[in-house]
């Protein structure tokens, strides 16, 4: 029985780590657009790729 519950866990924390590789992905894309785009953009576009972007980040 230990085998199978160190195994579950195991794959439990594959699916997390996956999961976290995704977002790091998209997180460090975002980042890269934000400082691109930061200085030619208005306030008002800021804040609505600021509010997309955190929406995708975090569901």
């Amino acid at each position: 029985m230990p085998g199978a519950i160190s195994k579950i866990l195991m794959d439990e924390a594959k699916k997390i780590a996956s999961k976290l590789t995704r977002k790091l992905a998209i997180a460090l894309k975002t980042i890269k657009t934000f400082i691109s785009k930061g200085t030619s953009i208005n306030l008002e576009s800021a804040l609505v790729y600021e509010a997309r972007y955190f929406e995708i980040l975090f569901p």
